[in-house]
């Protein structure tokens, strides 16, 4: 197959597009939008000069919502002025209400603090008239609700996995720093809290 222009652009127009991707996908981790210099409104025609037809994706600028811990737990401090290195994510349903919520992983002073925030239901099934009627005017509510579970942990959480780990039969966390050899499990309670870790040491195989 040929290919028309330098190997340079032709390099650089597939970069452009793999970012223009993996961002569309942090979005939808995320469940918020972000910004995308690729991707917008303006930009839908196709080569022919037309509106091009088919599902499409609009990003739009991302936008910070309020947060609050729900617990005895203390945000810290790096954390909550964003000066903490976001390290990790994991998404399942950790409370049960059928909807997706979001846990991430920052390195801290003291090691490491784990992030659960909860879905809004509202933000996916919008049931009050107050919801709907904001919706209408563009002004969608926030993926996760405002108040977030916090766990301080001694190590980075360079690695986290949501999944059924234990006989709890609710999704579980693991959490690993990279080069060690301990895996910390947290049991989940069904409800969005996660009980005291089971250390559980590993060796190289």
């Amino acid at each position: 197959m040929l290919l028309s222009g330098s190997p340079h652009r032709f390099f650089t127009t597939c970069c452009a597009v793999a970012i223009s991707l993996l961002v569309a996908s942090a979005s939808f981790a995320l469940g918020q939008t972000v910004a995308s210099p690729f991707s917008s409104p303006s930009n839908n025609i196709s080569s022919s000069g037309r509106k091009a037809a088919g599902p499409r994706i609009w990003l739009a600028d991302r936008q910070a919502f309020p947060v609050k811990v729900a617990d005895t737990e203390t945000l810290p401090q790096e954390v909550a002025t964003g000066q903490a290195q976001p390290l990790s994510m994991a998404t399942a349903d950790v409370d049960g209400d059928g909807y997706a919520d979001l846990v991430t992983g920052f390195s801290t002073a003291r090691g490491g603090a784990i992030v659960v925030h909860r879905a809004n239901a509202d933000a996916f099934a919008p049931k009050s008239n107050a919801t709907l009627e904001a919706i209408g005017h563009e002004q969608f509510p926030s993926p996760f609700l405002p108040s977030v579970r916090i766990l301080n942990i001694p190590v980075r959480p360079d690695f986290i996995a949501l999944g059924s780990f234990t006989s709890s039969g609710h999704e579980d966390l693991v959490v690993a720093a990279r080069g060690g050899n301990t895996l910390y499990v947290f049991s989940g309670d069904g409800k969005g809290k996660f009980g005291t870790p089971q250390i559980v040491p590993v060796s190289a195989a």
